[in-house]
Parts: structure tokens; C-alpha cells; sequence
């Protein structure tokens, strides 16, 4: 009787190999790339909430104190900050307090830690070296409307706090700035803006009105900063509204 030759298993071919290796890393890197995408909103949606907080804290502390935004800095001087027992101490001139909020706010609030990640925008380095908050706080409340004037600037005499209800859109008058960049500004298109009135969002630069030319010049090294950035150096201060169109 003829008995049919047994079949052998089909090999897979060198080609075959190759194609299957690739979906393989084609399916793997859209994994990691939905991973990347869900982290970056989750991170965002942390970062705003943050925003909205530091928001609320620094307009409740004015309408404790005669509706006068938040300052701990003196014009002309350096200014002596501490903290945790005098373990920390900062000597910064007066727009540096858009950094060095963090340190101060210990003096109100004694239970925080000016290294925690609510003033650090998850920024990766170890708590140890951390120092100067990454959530910047508006230099245009820290002078008068007319120092961010460029026909009414005449000098430091026009420094000093703000009153919130100078402000007259809280929707769209940035208190605190944070680039989606912190360590590298240079082609940054987006930032995170914390609002007046509590709110927070990101928005594109494009969607951000210029700040001031040259920011605090001549006078640039009080706040560290050699140019005038959206948010920070309002044009007309607190008059003045940092979103495009408004």
C-alpha cells in the first residue's frame, strides 16, 4: 500500500523573521508612545492644579491684608529671607522675589517645605539641591502700573506691591509663569499660566502678549532676568492683561 511521505513543519523564513521583529517594535513603540502621552497629560493636570493652588493662596493672603499682593522684598536693598531655623538663608535683591516666594512663604505657613514638589513643576532633581521655586511669580505686581509703561517708567520709586483690584480682567492677568522647558528656555512654545482669579491653563506663546522690553532694565539683575518675558513683565502692570486678544 503507498503511504504518503510525512509532512515536516514549515520553518519560518529569514524575511518572515524580520517582519514579524518589526511589528513587534512597531506595536511596542506606539505602547511606550501612549505611555509617554498619558504621563505628560497626567503631569500637566498635576502642574495647573498646582497653579490654581498657588493662585488661591496668594489672592487669599491679599484680601487678609488690604487687598496688597504678596511681597517680602525691599527696593533699593538686598533682602534677608530664612528659613527651617536659619539653615537656609537667602539674601535677594527686590524683583527677586518671583523665585524666592517659596522661601518666604514659610513664614506664614511654617509647616511647608520651600523643596516640595508642589513648587518644583516635578522637576527631577534631588529635594537636597533644590532652592528657588520653578512656578514664577509675577514681577508686574511688585511696581506700579507706570514702571511697565515704557512713555511713564521714570525708576525705582514706581516700585512697591499692587492692589489685586487694580486688575481689570482676573481671567486673563497672569500671577504665575512656568515653562514647559524649565531648564532650557531657548525655543520654548508653550507655558503654564496661573491666573488671578484661580484658574490655570497652558497656553502657546503666540497666545501670550510680549512682556515688557528688556523687562526690569536697567535695573535687569534684580530679578535675574535679561529680558522681558509674557506674564512676568506685563506691559501697563496690573492694568494690563497677558492673553492675546483680551
Amino acid at each position: 500500500m503507498y503511504a504518503p511521505a510525512k509532512s515536516h513543519p514549515r520553518a519560518f523564513t529569514l524575511v518572515e523573521l524580520l517582519v514579524c521583529i518589526a511589528v513587534i517594535a512597531v506595536l511596542v513603540g506606539l505602547a511606550f508612545a501612549g505611555l509617554r502621552a498619558t504621563r505628560s497629560t497626567s503631569r500637566l493636570a498635576i502642574s495647573l492644579n498646582e497653579l490654581r493652588q498657588h493662585a488661591t493662596v496668594f489672592t487669599s493672603y491679599a484680601s487678609d491684608y488690604d487687598d496688597i499682593a504678596p511681597y517680602f522684598t525691599t527696593p533699593g536693598t538686598q533682602t534677608r529671607i530664612e528659613c527651617c531655623g536659619g539653615s537656609v538663608v537667602q539674601h535677594v535683591l527686590y524683583f527677586k522675589a518671583h523665585q524666592s516666594w517659596n522661601i518666604a512663604l514659610l513664614s506664614w505657613y511654617p509647616s511647608l517645605d520651600y523643596r516640595d514638589d508642589v513648587f518644583f513643576a516635578h522637576d527631577p532633581q534631588p529635594r537636597d539641591h533644590r532652592i528657588f521655586t520653578q512656578y514664577w511669580y509675577a514681577s508686574s505686581f511688585l511696581a506700579s502700573a507706570d514702571f511697565w509703561n515704557p512713555s511713564r517708567r521714570t525708576g525705582p520709586e514706581q516700585w512697591g506691591p499692587q492692589r489685586l483690584s487694580q486688575v481689570a480682567n482676573p481671567s486673563y492677568k497672569g500671577l504665575f509663569l512656568a515653562f514647559d522647558g524649565l531648564d532650557n528656555k531657548i525655543g520654548v512654545n508653550a507655558a503654564r499660566v496661573g491666573f488671578v482669579d484661580g484658574s490655570a491653563q497652558r497656553k502657546k506663546i503666540a497666545e501670550l502678549r510680549p512682556g515688557y522690553p528688556g523687562g526690569a532694565d536697567p535695573w535687569s539683575l534684580t530679578d535675574g532676568l535679561s529680558s522681558g518675558l509674557p506674564v512676568m513683565h506685563t506691559v501697563d502692570g496690573v492694568r494690563g492683561t497677558d492673553v492675546v486678544g483680551r
